[in-house]
């Protein structure tokens, strides 16, 4: 690479951090940020944390994340805080996993390549995110969408690491816990890439048990009295017009609405 691409790539990194503390300092709380705002003046976090499991969906690792923060609403500046440690960490897990991969290749790179780098790639994920007000600054969506892709990027880390330390495997299990109480679609996805790994005997047994830990998270979410009691609230299809609603949305997100985001 020459010296004037490697110079426009780490002016692009700086001018991606710019743009996005911009974004962080006029953001605002959305309508349900006000709501558990409201719920927990008026009642204890456990209180809180407990209607919304039994009484509106079983996301018990998200839940737990939000309430847990929301508690500092009043603090100075807590959204643009908040936004920043969710970017922070975003860039840190990205950073960890590329320096996994350049020290298990051996592609020689340094820690201002690997900076450089991390911040482009978390660039990347933010221009290609359809709708990047609901992932990255609405409040209550980032401790769903976005911490479960700070989790599932921290986990994959062990797949390039020969010889795991404790803390990697803590990381991991917490990184699989909080994929599965969190965000059911990307369960299905790292689920599919555990059972591959599984099956052609790449690190088989964390494999394995990862996804034994994921599906046990993941089953807490989803059989929680707070979720059957809003899948009762809302329509029911049956298994063929799920597929066909399923497919529909998938090609009408691809070949429609996915090009909006470039």
């Amino acid at each position: 690479m020459n010296k004037t691409a490697a110079y426009l790539i780490k002016f692009q990194a700086i001018l991606f951090v710019i743009f996005l503390c911009s974004c962080f300092y006029f953001n605002r709380f959305a309508v349900d940020d006000y709501y558990f705002i409201g719920e927990i003046k008026n009642n204890s976090f456990l209180e809180t944390y407990k209607h919304l499991h039994f009484k509106w969906h079983g996301r018990w690792t998200s839940n737990f994340a939000l309430l847990s923060f929301i508690q500092l609403y009043d603090v100075s500046y807590f959204l643009q805080l908040f936004n920043l440690l969710t970017a922070t960490l975003l860039f840190l897990v990205i950073y960890q996993l590329l320096k996994a991969i350049n020290t298990c290749y051996l592609l020689g790179l340094t820690k201002t390549n690997l900076s450089v780098y991390a911040l482009i790639f978390e660039s990347i994920l933010f221009f290609s995110t359809q709708t990047p007000n609901e992932t990255w600054f609405w409040y209550t969506g980032s401790v769903v969408y976005l911490w479960s892709i700070i989790a599932i990027l921290s986990a994959l880390k062990i797949f390039f690491i020969s010889n795991p330390k404790f803390s990697s495997y803590f990381i991991y299990l917490i990184g699989l816990i909080y994929i599965g109480g969190a965000n059911e679609p990307l369960v299905l996805f790292f689920a599919m890439l555990l059972f591959y790994l599984a099956l052609k005997k790449i690190k088989q047994k964390i494999a394995i048990a990862s996804l034994v830990f994921m599906l046990i998270s993941f089953f807490i979410n989803y059989f929680s009295k707070g979720t059957i009691n809003r899948d009762s609230i809302t329509p029911s299809l049956g298994f063929i017009d799920t597929i066909l609603y399923s497919g529909y949305g998938a090609l009408d997100f691809l070949f429609f609405e996915f090009k909006n985001t470039f």
